[in-house]
Protein backbone atom coordinates (compact mmCIF):
# COMPACT_ATOMS: atom_id res chain seq x y z
CA UNK A 1 0.00 0.00 0.00
CA UNK A 2 1.39 3.42 -0.97
CA UNK A 3 1.20 5.96 1.84
CA UNK A 4 1.18 9.54 0.65
CA UNK A 5 2.51 12.36 2.80
CA UNK A 6 0.12 15.07 3.88
CA UNK A 7 1.23 18.63 3.25
CA UNK A 8 -1.28 19.93 5.82
CA UNK A 9 0.54 21.57 8.74
CA UNK A 10 3.97 21.46 7.12
CA UNK A 11 6.35 24.41 6.80
CA UNK A 12 7.24 25.05 3.17
CA UNK A 13 9.90 27.43 1.88
CA UNK A 14 9.54 28.49 -1.77
CA UNK A 15 12.12 30.65 -3.55
CA UNK A 16 11.24 32.81 -6.54
CA UNK A 17 7.73 33.08 -5.13
CA UNK A 18 6.70 36.50 -6.43
CA UNK A 19 5.41 35.28 -9.80
CA UNK A 20 5.21 32.36 -12.19
CA UNK A 21 5.61 28.80 -11.01
CA UNK A 22 7.02 29.79 -7.61
CA UNK A 23 3.94 31.85 -6.80
CA UNK A 24 1.65 29.09 -8.06
CA UNK A 25 3.42 26.45 -5.95
CA UNK A 26 3.22 28.64 -2.85
CA UNK A 27 -0.51 29.14 -3.38
CA UNK A 28 -1.11 25.43 -4.02
CA UNK A 29 0.89 24.43 -0.94
CA UNK A 30 -1.16 26.89 1.12
CA UNK A 31 -4.35 25.43 -0.34
CA UNK A 32 -3.19 22.04 0.96
CA UNK A 33 -2.61 23.42 4.45
CA UNK A 34 1.07 24.38 4.52
CA UNK A 35 2.58 27.33 6.32
CA UNK A 36 4.49 29.30 3.70
CA UNK A 37 7.85 31.05 3.67
CA UNK A 38 7.79 33.04 0.42
CA UNK A 39 11.14 34.32 -0.81
CA UNK A 40 11.64 36.78 -3.63
CA UNK A 41 13.42 39.89 -4.77
CA UNK A 42 10.52 41.99 -6.09
CA UNK A 43 8.73 44.19 -3.56
CA UNK A 44 6.33 47.11 -3.72
CA UNK A 45 9.29 49.39 -3.01
CA UNK A 46 11.61 47.72 -5.55
CA UNK A 47 9.43 45.99 -8.19
CA UNK A 48 10.61 44.18 -11.29
CA UNK A 49 10.64 46.73 -14.11
CA UNK A 50 9.43 44.25 -16.73
CA UNK A 51 7.01 41.89 -14.98
CA UNK A 52 4.29 42.19 -12.33
CA UNK A 53 4.41 40.42 -9.00
CA UNK A 54 5.73 41.38 -5.55
CA UNK A 55 6.15 39.70 -2.20
CA UNK A 56 3.46 41.91 -0.73
CA UNK A 57 1.04 40.81 -3.43
CA UNK A 58 1.78 37.13 -2.85
CA UNK A 59 1.42 37.58 0.89
CA UNK A 60 -2.01 39.12 0.41
CA UNK A 61 -3.09 36.23 -1.83
CA UNK A 62 -1.84 33.65 0.67
CA UNK A 63 -3.48 35.36 3.63
CA UNK A 64 -6.75 35.58 1.72
CA UNK A 65 -6.61 31.78 1.65
CA UNK A 66 -6.10 31.67 5.40
CA UNK A 67 -2.44 30.68 5.22
CA UNK A 68 0.20 31.50 7.81
CA UNK A 69 2.89 33.38 5.88
CA UNK A 70 6.40 34.71 6.29
CA UNK A 71 7.73 36.79 3.40
CA UNK A 72 11.48 37.26 3.10
CA UNK A 73 12.85 39.72 0.55
CA UNK A 74 16.25 38.50 -0.56
CA UNK A 75 18.73 38.62 -3.41
CA UNK A 76 19.77 34.97 -3.69
CA UNK A 77 22.93 35.93 -5.56
CA UNK A 78 24.21 37.11 -2.17
CA UNK A 79 25.21 34.15 -0.01
CA UNK A 80 24.73 36.14 3.21
CA UNK A 81 21.12 36.85 2.26
CA UNK A 82 20.53 33.16 1.53
CA UNK A 83 21.85 32.38 5.01
CA UNK A 84 19.43 34.99 6.34
CA UNK A 85 16.51 33.26 4.59
CA UNK A 86 17.32 29.97 6.33
CA UNK A 87 17.80 31.66 9.70
CA UNK A 88 14.50 33.58 9.47
CA UNK A 89 12.66 30.41 8.49
CA UNK A 90 13.94 28.53 11.52
CA UNK A 91 13.33 31.51 13.79
CA UNK A 92 9.74 31.82 12.54
CA UNK A 93 8.70 28.19 12.40
CA UNK A 94 11.40 26.18 14.15
CA UNK A 95 11.75 23.88 11.19
CA UNK A 96 11.37 23.45 7.44
CA UNK A 97 9.55 20.39 6.12
CA UNK A 98 9.44 21.28 2.41
CA UNK A 99 12.05 23.20 0.43
CA UNK A 100 11.23 24.21 -3.14
CA UNK A 101 14.25 25.63 -4.95
CA UNK A 102 12.53 27.48 -7.78
CA UNK A 103 14.50 30.72 -8.26
CA UNK A 104 16.73 30.93 -11.32
CA UNK A 105 18.48 33.40 -13.58
CA UNK A 106 18.22 33.81 -17.35
CA UNK A 107 20.60 36.31 -18.98
CA UNK A 108 19.96 38.04 -22.26
CA UNK A 109 22.33 37.42 -25.14
CA UNK A 110 24.29 34.60 -26.70
CA UNK A 111 27.24 32.80 -25.13
CA UNK A 112 29.83 35.30 -26.37
CA UNK A 113 27.71 38.21 -25.11
CA UNK A 114 27.34 37.00 -21.51
CA UNK A 115 30.32 37.94 -19.31
CA UNK A 116 31.63 35.67 -16.60
CA UNK A 117 30.14 37.98 -13.97
CA UNK A 118 26.68 36.92 -15.13
CA UNK A 119 27.77 33.29 -15.01
CA UNK A 120 28.71 33.90 -11.40
CA UNK A 121 25.30 35.46 -10.71
CA UNK A 122 23.43 32.64 -12.42
CA UNK A 123 25.41 29.96 -10.61
CA UNK A 124 24.88 31.72 -7.29
CA UNK A 125 21.09 31.91 -7.71
CA UNK A 126 20.38 28.57 -9.37
CA UNK A 127 23.02 26.32 -7.76
CA UNK A 128 24.74 27.87 -4.75
CA UNK A 129 21.59 29.25 -3.11
CA UNK A 130 19.95 25.80 -3.11
CA UNK A 131 23.18 24.32 -1.73
CA UNK A 132 23.22 26.81 1.15
CA UNK A 133 19.54 26.34 1.95
CA UNK A 134 19.86 22.56 1.85
CA UNK A 135 22.96 22.60 4.07
CA UNK A 136 21.12 24.72 6.62
CA UNK A 137 17.72 22.98 6.52
CA UNK A 138 18.52 19.35 5.70
CA UNK A 139 20.01 18.54 9.14
CA UNK A 140 16.67 19.26 10.79
CA UNK A 141 14.87 17.09 8.24
CA UNK A 142 17.28 14.24 8.91
CA UNK A 143 16.90 14.63 12.67
CA UNK A 144 13.11 14.40 12.32
CA UNK A 145 13.39 11.60 9.75
CA UNK A 146 11.12 13.47 7.37
CA UNK A 147 11.49 16.10 4.69
CA UNK A 148 10.97 17.01 1.04
CA UNK A 149 13.29 18.89 -1.31
CA UNK A 150 12.02 19.73 -4.78
CA UNK A 151 14.39 21.38 -7.23
CA UNK A 152 12.75 23.09 -10.19
CA UNK A 153 14.84 22.32 -13.25
CA UNK A 154 14.16 22.79 -16.92
CA UNK A 155 13.86 20.83 -20.13
CA UNK A 156 16.71 23.04 -21.35
CA UNK A 157 19.04 21.44 -18.81
CA UNK A 158 18.29 17.86 -19.81
CA UNK A 159 20.12 15.80 -22.41
CA UNK A 160 18.47 13.27 -24.71
CA UNK A 161 19.31 10.91 -27.56
CA UNK A 162 18.88 12.77 -30.84
CA UNK A 163 19.88 12.30 -34.48
CA UNK A 164 23.38 13.47 -35.31
CA UNK A 165 23.64 17.20 -35.83
CA UNK A 166 20.69 18.14 -33.61
CA UNK A 167 21.02 19.79 -30.19
CA UNK A 168 21.01 17.43 -27.22
CA UNK A 169 18.75 19.66 -25.14
CA UNK A 170 15.21 20.54 -25.98
CA UNK A 171 15.39 24.32 -26.34
CA UNK A 172 18.17 25.07 -28.78
CA UNK A 173 18.07 28.87 -28.41
CA UNK A 174 17.94 28.96 -24.60
CA UNK A 175 20.91 30.83 -23.06
CA UNK A 176 23.67 28.33 -22.31
CA UNK A 177 24.14 29.69 -18.79
CA UNK A 178 20.56 28.75 -17.96
CA UNK A 179 21.01 25.26 -19.42
CA UNK A 180 24.26 24.60 -17.54
CA UNK A 181 22.99 25.74 -14.15
CA UNK A 182 19.79 23.71 -14.50
CA UNK A 183 21.85 20.65 -15.45
CA UNK A 184 23.95 21.19 -12.32
CA UNK A 185 20.77 21.30 -10.25
CA UNK A 186 19.82 17.88 -11.62
CA UNK A 187 23.19 16.42 -10.63
CA UNK A 188 22.80 17.94 -7.18
CA UNK A 189 19.39 16.27 -6.88
CA UNK A 190 20.69 12.80 -7.71
CA UNK A 191 23.74 13.20 -5.49
CA UNK A 192 21.65 14.26 -2.51
CA UNK A 193 19.33 11.32 -3.04
CA UNK A 194 22.29 8.94 -3.12
CA UNK A 195 23.53 10.27 0.20
CA UNK A 196 20.32 10.97 2.10
CA UNK A 197 17.38 9.45 0.21
CA UNK A 198 17.23 6.44 2.55
CA UNK A 199 16.93 8.57 5.68
CA UNK A 200 13.39 9.87 5.32
CA UNK A 201 14.16 12.82 3.05
CA UNK A 202 12.93 12.74 -0.55
CA UNK A 203 14.89 14.80 -3.09
CA UNK A 204 13.44 15.21 -6.58
CA UNK A 205 13.77 17.42 -9.64
CA UNK A 206 10.94 18.70 -11.83
CA UNK A 207 12.06 19.50 -15.37
CA UNK A 208 9.69 22.31 -16.20
CA UNK A 209 8.73 23.04 -19.80
CA UNK A 210 6.74 25.87 -21.34
CA UNK A 211 4.19 27.53 -19.07
CA UNK A 212 1.97 30.56 -19.50
CA UNK A 213 3.74 32.61 -16.84
CA UNK A 214 4.51 36.31 -16.75
CA UNK A 215 7.97 35.58 -18.18
CA UNK A 216 6.46 33.47 -20.98
CA UNK A 217 4.07 36.26 -21.94
CA UNK A 218 6.94 38.76 -21.91
CA UNK A 219 9.06 36.55 -24.17
CA UNK A 220 6.04 36.00 -26.41
CA UNK A 221 5.56 39.75 -26.79
CA UNK A 222 9.25 40.46 -27.39
CA UNK A 223 9.98 37.60 -29.78
CA UNK A 224 6.69 37.77 -31.63
CA UNK A 225 5.96 34.04 -31.55
CA UNK A 226 2.24 33.39 -31.77
CA UNK A 227 1.69 30.19 -29.78
CA UNK A 228 -1.66 30.69 -28.01
CA UNK A 229 -1.58 30.56 -24.19
CA UNK A 230 -4.01 27.65 -24.15
CA UNK A 231 -1.46 25.53 -26.03
CA UNK A 232 0.97 25.44 -23.09
CA UNK A 233 0.55 24.42 -19.49
CA UNK A 234 -0.50 26.94 -16.88
CA UNK A 235 1.64 27.55 -13.82
CA UNK A 236 -1.31 26.37 -11.72
CA UNK A 237 -1.41 23.01 -13.50
CA UNK A 238 2.31 22.49 -13.00
CA UNK A 239 2.05 23.58 -9.36
CA UNK A 240 -0.55 20.89 -8.73
CA UNK A 241 1.80 18.34 -10.31
CA UNK A 242 4.67 19.63 -8.16
CA UNK A 243 2.58 19.16 -5.04
CA UNK A 244 1.75 15.64 -6.20
CA UNK A 245 5.49 14.96 -6.23
CA UNK A 246 5.81 16.41 -2.73
CA UNK A 247 2.99 14.19 -1.43
CA UNK A 248 4.60 10.95 -2.54
CA UNK A 249 6.21 8.63 0.06
CA UNK A 250 9.89 9.12 0.87
CA UNK A 251 10.77 6.14 -1.32
CA UNK A 252 9.85 8.41 -4.25
CA UNK A 253 13.22 10.11 -4.38
CA UNK A 254 16.06 10.74 -6.80
CA UNK A 255 13.66 11.30 -9.67
CA UNK A 256 14.09 13.74 -12.55
CA UNK A 257 10.61 14.06 -14.04
CA UNK A 258 9.64 16.16 -17.05
CA UNK A 259 6.21 17.09 -18.35
CA UNK A 260 6.07 13.88 -20.41
CA UNK A 261 6.53 11.85 -17.25
CA UNK A 262 3.87 13.80 -15.39
CA UNK A 263 1.43 13.42 -18.27
CA UNK A 264 2.09 9.67 -18.38
CA UNK A 265 1.33 9.48 -14.65
CA UNK A 266 -1.94 11.37 -15.18
CA UNK A 267 -1.02 14.31 -12.95
CA UNK A 268 -0.53 16.87 -15.73
CA UNK A 269 -2.96 17.34 -18.64
CA UNK A 270 -1.72 16.86 -22.19
CA UNK A 271 -1.65 19.91 -24.43
CA UNK A 272 -2.17 20.08 -28.18
CA UNK A 273 1.03 22.05 -28.68
CA UNK A 274 3.13 19.24 -27.25
CA UNK A 275 6.47 19.60 -25.53
CA UNK A 276 9.57 21.32 -26.81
Amino acid sequence: MTVRTSIDGSVALVTGATRGLGRAIALELAHRGARIVAVGRSTDEVPNRLMPGTLEGVRAELEERGASVLTVPANLADASQVEMVAAKTLEWAGRCDILVNNASYTPAGGFLDVPVSRWATGSAITVFAPVILIQRLLPGMLERGSGRILNIGSEAGGYRDVPEGQPRYKVADTPLLYCVTKAALERLTVGLHDQFGHRGVAVNNLRAGQMSTEAWHLMRAVSGFDDPPESVHTAEEVAQAACWMLEQPTSFSGNIIDFDGLIERGVLPAKEYGLL
